[in-house]
Order: structure tokens, then sequence, then C-alpha cells
């Protein structure tokens, strides 16, 4: 993949983001984007972050 394809995936990557964070907002939804912390944390068979758990000890 070269550079210019590579931002162009990463702007819709952004844009669709913003996209499902604005419908969140607007529907007073609980936020359906999975964090790279929270990916870990259910790799690792961990609990979620912002269940309590400070997620800086999910980064070590």
């Amino acid at each position: 993949m070269n550079e210019r394809e590579r931002l162009f995936w990463i702007g819709i990557r952004k844009a669709m983001i913003e996209f499902i964070r604005a419908i969140e907002i607007r529907y007073g939804l609980e936020s359906a984007i999975v964090t790279n912390a929270q990916r870990k944390a259910l790799h690792r068979g961990g609990c979620i972050p912002g269940d309590g758990i400070d997620t800086e000890q999910l980064n070590r």
C-alpha cells in the first residue's frame, strides 16, 4: 500500500469515528468505539477500561 492510499484510509477511518461519535452524542448512546487499551484488555482476558480499573494499569 502506498503512502497516498494509507492516508486515504486513515482519513476514512477518522471520518467514520467522528460520525459514530455524533450519533452516540445525539441519541445518548454508550460508545461503540473500542479503544486500543480496551482491545488489549479483551485479548488478555482482563477487564475493560472505564469499569473502575485505572487504564494505566492496562498498559503495563
